[in-house]
């Protein structure tokens, strides 16, 4: 069992000496800023993507333009050590083009989180899906803060296809969202999140 390096604490002043120009907590020394830097960056935690922004231009199926090139949103967003994108030093984003919804496509956003001052994600579903005559034609569903980057719903969007919008629809689609996911040892709870935000988005169609 590897032991854990402790995390650095910096200490608190005490009430008779608080003033109201300066900090309750002493900034630390350099020392020990870079031996928590070291801590932080060789943890070895599981960050997840936590941007509202990212699932819904995967969801849009969006381009991005850099000053070198053009991706899909999806090929944007990266896992690489100390980055969350694929741009390199001194690339910039220049413009992001969103196409134009087809006749008959609901775009919908949703995220769980736990209290409204803490807007983070819990999981978030961005969701572009077309219904004609009470069916489902294309449907892009992207999953926010389950993964280091958005992930494609992909089994979803195959699912959906040709079905109507009902409560059957919308049950079996939550299951198949969450048929392949491995939760891991404290996060087990957001697997029956992403279950009922997908089926909540799929009702919101009708």
């Amino acid at each position: 069992m590897l032991e854990r390096t402790p995390r650095a604490q910096a200490p608190e002043l005490p009430p008779s000496q608080r003033k109201i120009d300066l900090e309750d907590r002493p900034t630390l020394d350099q020392a020990v800023i870079e031996k928590e830097a070291r801590r932080c960056a060789n943890c070895g935690c599981v960050a997840v993507n936590a941007s509202d922004l990212a699932p819904a231009l995967v969801a849009l199926g969006a381009r991005i333009k850099t000053t070198k090139r053009t991706l899909k949103a999806e090929e944007f967003f990266a896992s690489r050590p100390l980055k969350t994108t694929v741009l390199e030093p001194g690339e910039l984003v220049t413009e992001v083009f969103i196409p134009a919804p087809k006749p008959g496509t609901r775009q919908g956003f949703l995220k769980f989180r736990l209290r409204n001052a803490i807007d983070f994600p819990i999981v978030s579903v961005a969701s572009v899906i077309g219904v004609s005559n009470g069916r489902i034609g294309e449907a892009s569903i992207s999953l926010g803060a389950v993964a280091p980057v958005p992930v494609r719903a992909l089994g979803v969007e195959e699912f959906l296809r040709g079905r109507a919008v009902d409560e059957e629809t919308a049950d079996g689609a939550g299951e198949v969202a969450v048929k392949n996911c491995h939760a891991l040892a404290r996060n087990g709870f957001k697997v029956q999140v992403v279950r009922a935000l997908v089926r909540k988005a799929l009702l919101a169609l009708r």
